[in-house]
């Protein structure tokens, strides 16, 4: 695991219009998330972990986190 990043499954909808939308992740674990609101989407680089990519700012229960989506692949970075 890169520095800063932890890598997770995401469950996404893809818009007809080609807007991207994380709907849940899985823990490492197994367990699943739901993600309950996305505040923000925009192009934008992680100062913690060194990273670009879409950042979303989601509300995962009480929990404010930012889930990156970058070459393919989603990471949360590390609080």
């Amino acid at each position: 695991m890169e520095q800063g990043r932890k890598y997770l499954g995401v469950v996404a909808h893809y818009a007809p219009d080609g807007r991207l939308t994380p709907r849940s992740i899985e823990w490492e674990d197994g367990r699943l998330y739901r993600i309950d609101r996305v505040l923000d989407a925009r192009p934008m680089r992680s100062l913690k972990a060194q990273g670009t990519g879409t950042r979303y700012a989601v509300v995962i229960g009480r929990t404010r986190a930012y889930l990156y989506f970058e070459d393919s692949r989603w990471w949360l970075e590390r609080m």
